[in-house]
């Protein structure tokens, strides 16, 4: 599929060309401001509401990157651009990112986001490094903090939440979906209260602050 953009920034129009025999790709981008830059990216043409056709250039994309600046609340939809081994979000308000269904991904760099929950399935990401859980809601011109935290991911095996870290709220950790992980520090001080573990989940290298309690669940 190909797009040709007819007219100025105020009228434009699509024109939209699909190879016979090619499969159309089709992804639900609820996300105005993601969808809006996934449109003058390139990457996708609206076909109604929030319904747009991937484009040949969106099919072949490896790097994203999403700043403060773009006021992107959610992700979803990213999964039609199966291509992308590079994600990197920096102050945003997301709070839920699932990346499982980018099966190339090898790269994820999320510091500084307000994120809640980080779906990681069986994506080839190893390390991840979650230090500042905060970012800006540029709609609103407020702070958004993260109090809690869930990662689940197969093949993680180092995470590195510890340090001192500006503005933390964060009060509890579940890295009980993280079967292969190794490596964790989630010394934050006293501010994380809970550690939720899966039960008989053992983690060689842990590192917390004796106030972490550990929770094991089923």
């Amino acid at each position: 599929t190909a797009a040709l953009v007819i007219g100025n920034d105020t009228q434009s129009k699509y024109i939209r060309f699909t190879q016979a025999g090619g499969t159309v790709v089709k992804a639900t981008i609820p996300d105005m401001n993601f969808r809006n830059e996934l449109i003058s990216s390139g990457w996708a043409v609206q076909v109604s509401g929030d319904e747009c056709e991937v484009t040949a250039a969106g099919l072949a994309a490896t790097t994203l990157s999403i700043t403060i600046q773009d006021q992107i609340k959610s992700l979803e939809g990213i999964e039609a651009f199966s291509s992308l081994t590079s994600l990197a979000l920096m102050q945003t308000a997301i709070a839920h990112l699932d990346v499982s269904g980018l099966p190339a991904l090898t790269s994820l760099i999320c510091d500084n986001n307000a994120l809640e929950e980080v779906i990681l399935g069986d994506v080839s990401v190893y390390s991840l490094q979650l230090a500042n859980l905060w970012g800006m809601d540029m709609g609103t011109g407020s702070m958004v903090i993260s109090k809690k935290c869930k990662i689940s991911s197969s093949k993680l095996t180092s995470l590195n939440m510890g340090g001192y870290v500006s503005m933390d709220a964060l009060e509890t950790l579940d890295v009980s979906q993280c079967p292969a992980l190794q490596t964790l520090d989630c010394n934050r001080g006293e501010n994380v209260k809970t550690l939720y573990l899966k039960t008989g989940q053992v983690i060689p290298n842990l590192t917390k602050n004796d106030a972490t309690q550990i929770v094991y669940v089923d």
